[in-house]
């Protein structure tokens, strides 16, 4: 008797919460999640300067660096869409976030396993408040060079988590559109897609807005304070432009997780709401006539 109680309970449970798996929830599941992800890749945009002086790279290198996400996505995204087109859509857009999430913690990678970022070990001299303009300059491209000597292999990390961030999103706009499109009634899909689109275009004011305040922080401010002749405002700044990257991919890993408990289609769900409003149009009639 005990299992069959289980059993019953959980059916019960099912029941209950199948009253929430519908295509409105489903769009602020995946609209939640995109804010996030938009949010992770806008993020470089805002860092862009500081990942240059962390890497230790010409901004002509981290740009073409940058651009491997969208190649990525062109090169991939007509024969992926193609091949993933009859499978668990849901599913699929919950792998790809966790993919973008990957793609994100590789980007951070070198900040915690390479070598240790630390102004004064590279200028090997303390600073002076007489150095002229020429010995500034100089001083500032002996740091670009030593830094990048010294994270040596490390900025290959920003391409390839680019090509992973690329090969996640390239599918989640397609299929959850079209499994928007397929799921909702009629005149429903045009304010779901309003709101997942809301969603797109507060990332990016949500990636600006925090990397405002983790650029203040010295990027190794765990555990260190920043030198003191540092100027926040000056050249030698490297701001926590890795913590950025950390949040967006745990927001990724705890909002994405709802889209894997959706079905392959809500369809049932639809007819079910469309059948009740036939009945009750068919009621309306029989009394108005």
């Amino acid at each position: 008797s005990v299992p069959l109680l289980q059993k019953i309970r959980i059916a019960y449970c099912f029941t209950k919460m199948g009253k929430f798996i519908n295509v409105t929830t489903f769009t602020f599941a995946i609209c939640t999640a995109m804010c996030f992800s938009v949010a992770g890749t806008s993020f470089t945009r805002a860092a862009f300067t500081t990942i240059e002086r962390y890497f230790g790279v010409s901004s002509t290198k981290i740009s073409i660096y940058a651009s491997f996400n969208q190649m990525a996505a062109i090169i991939v995204t007509p024969t992926a869409v193609h091949l993933t087109r009859n499978m668990h859509i849901p599913r699929i857009l919950y792998f790809s976030f966790l993919a973008k999430a990957v793609g994100f913690i590789v980007l951070v990678l070198p900040y915690f396993l390479g070598p240790t970022y630390h102004p004064d070990g590279v200028l090997n001299a303390e600073r002076n408040d007489s150095l002229n303009e020429e010995n500034i300059f100089c001083r500032n491209e002996a740091q670009q060079d030593a830094t990048r000597n010294s994270m040596g292999l490390w900025e290959y990390c920003i391409p390839i988590s680019k090509v992973i961030i690329g090969l996640g999103g390239c599918l989640i706009w397609p299929h959850s559109i079209s499994f928007i499109d397929n799921n909702s009634k009629q005149g429903q899909s045009l304010v779901l897609f309003g709101l997942n689109f809301v969603g797109i275009l507060f990332g990016p004011m949500l990636a600006y807005g925090f990397a405002s305040y983790v650029l203040s922080l010295w990027v190794n401010f765990t555990y260190e304070c920043a030198p003191d002749w540092v100027d926040p405002n000056g050249s030698d700044w490297i701001g926590a432009w890795w913590v950025g990257y950390v949040i967006a991919a745990a927001s990724l890993l705890v909002f994405s997780t709802p889209l894997a408990f959706f079905p392959r289609n809500l369809k049932g769900e639809n007819k079910l709401d469309e059948d009740t409003d036939d009945k009750d149009e068919n009621l309306v009639l029989k009394d108005h006539f």
